[in-house]
């Protein structure tokens, strides 16, 4: 199950940098290197979109750290809940940030195949 690899934990990251590209749609630019413990694994473009009454996370980063900083990012421009956390592909530098979203209880989407690949990523690659 795609929840089965996502822990609990603090959210108390500082925000991560964000450029909002239109109104209500928030982008950050990830470095152009390898994912390694110096850069949080932090090296995907991810997102999110603030829609009437809710927002949408399109890739939650590459690590807890990623993850936690988006999630600050998201609350320090709003109080809306966060409903959705898309998962585009099985890259570790896209989903592995999933588990700072785990306390908003939020519906994961991703392709039907996506918990499989997930579960064989999770045993290959180690994510802090």
């Amino acid at each position: 199950m795609l929840l089965a690899l996502i822990w609990a934990g603090s959210i108390s990251a500082a925000p991560l940098a964000m450029a909002e590209i239109a109104p209500g749609i928030y982008v950050h630019a990830g470095v152009v290197e390898q994912a390694n413990p110096g850069n949080d694994d932090a090296i995907a473009n991810i997102g999110f979109i603030i829609g009437d009454d809710a927002v949408m996370v399109i890739d939650p980063g590459g690590s807890k750290i990623e993850g936690e900083a988006l999630h600050a990012a998201i609350r320090a421009v709003t109080s809306r809940p966060i409903r959705y956390v898309v998962l585009t592909h099985v890259h570790p530098d896209h989903i592995f940030g999933a588990v700072a979203f785990r306390a908003d209880h939020p519906e994961f989407i991703g392709h039907e195949r996506l918990p499989g690949a997930w579960h064989s990523a999770a045993t290959t690659t180690s994510r802090r």
